[in-house]
């Protein structure tokens, strides 16, 4: 399993562009750049090209509804060409409650998404999309021109639950999965490898990628801070599924709960943790890191650098 890293990107822009080169100096595999009321994702990652110099870059995790599928695929073309072919494009269909309030857009329903990634694979990987009206989208008759990527960038899709999973099994590169225990992530690669095979796709060449949050720290501050982000992402219906489907009461914030869900303590523990995702057959961690005391730099740093996979 590859170890890739978020970034906390809601600080000033030079201090997320020395977070992508540190962990890049330390041999992660990627660099996730988020997309929450703020920074534009793909934007954020043109920014950080020049400061990472082996990692791949990736959106983690941009909503479909916020731009044309036509022009999803346009910025992720420009941005494989910028990177080198290290460009990952991480897409989802959004979320209920933030949809219409911030973008005016309500999220996709399952027909959209698939409608979304065919026209993204059209463009990327036959330079271009013709196609007659559909689900969510208008006709189509779009060409790509002038842009040069040594490679299409893969697509990977936000996968809380069984019908996203085996969307991204059938159409994607691959999954991510968010707030997921190891059980619940195992369950998600098989949904999505069961739909590649059933697709006539190779089942093992699917990404299967997952956030885990993580703090190599003290357990107990550890434990209250995943808490307090859980509170935040547990308003959300979606996320309050996956923790349902991961066997915990959405409202849990118990112990059992949260080492269910964080790898904390000692490096020694994190990285068994971590090993748990691996047996799962995740093919990627992305760690999630969550500061402790009075000094959050300090906590992210350390644990990052305890966590390296040149380490």
């Amino acid at each position: 399993m590859r170890i890739g890293t978020a970034v906390a990107i809601r600080g000033p822009l030079p201090d997320v562009r020395e977070q992508a080169a540190l962990v890049d100096a330390l041999g992660y595999d990627s660099v996730w750049v988020p997309e929450v009321a703020g920074r534009d994702a793909l934007v954020t990652c043109a920014a950080l090209a020049g400061d990472v110099a082996r990692a791949r870059l990736a959106t983690g995790i941009v909503p479909l509804p916020a731009r044309s599928p036509v022009t999803l695929a346009m910025g992720a073309a420009t941005l494989a060409e910028v990177t080198g072919g290290r460009f990952v494009l991480g897409v989802g269909a959004g979320h209920r409650e933030t949809g219409e309030t911030w973008l005016g857009r309500p999220a996709l329903g399952l027909a959209a998404v698939a409608e979304h990634l065919e026209v993204l694979a059209a463009v990327l990987h036959e330079g271009g999309v013709r196609r007659p009206p559909g689900v969510s989208l208008p006709a189509l008759d779009f060409q790509l021109r002038g842009v040069q990527p040594p490679a299409p960038p893969a697509v990977v899709l936000a996968a809380l639950g069984p019908r996203t999973a085996a969307l991204a099994g059938s159409l994607a590169d691959g999954l991510v999965a968010n707030w997921a225990t190891a059980a619940h992530a195992r369950r998600l690669a098989d949904w999505a490898r069961e739909a590649a095979a059933a697709a006539g796709r190779d089942p093992d060449a699917l990404e299967i990628a997952c956030y885990v949050p993580v703090c190599v720290g003290p357990p107990d501050e550890a434990r209250a801070a995943l808490a307090r982000q859980l509170d935040a992402y547990g308003r959300l219906a979606a996320y309050r599924r996956v923790l349902v489907a991961s066997g915990l009461d959405a409202d849990d914030r118990g112990q059992d709960a949260l080492d269910a869900l964080g790898a904390h303590g000692d490096e020694g523990e994190v990285r068994a943790r971590l090993e748990e995702y691996a047996a799962a057959g995740v093919t990627l961690a992305i760690l999630a890191p969550y500061p402790v005391g009075e000094d959050p730099w300090a906590s992210m740093t350390g644990t990052w650098a305890a966590l390296s996979p040149d380490g």
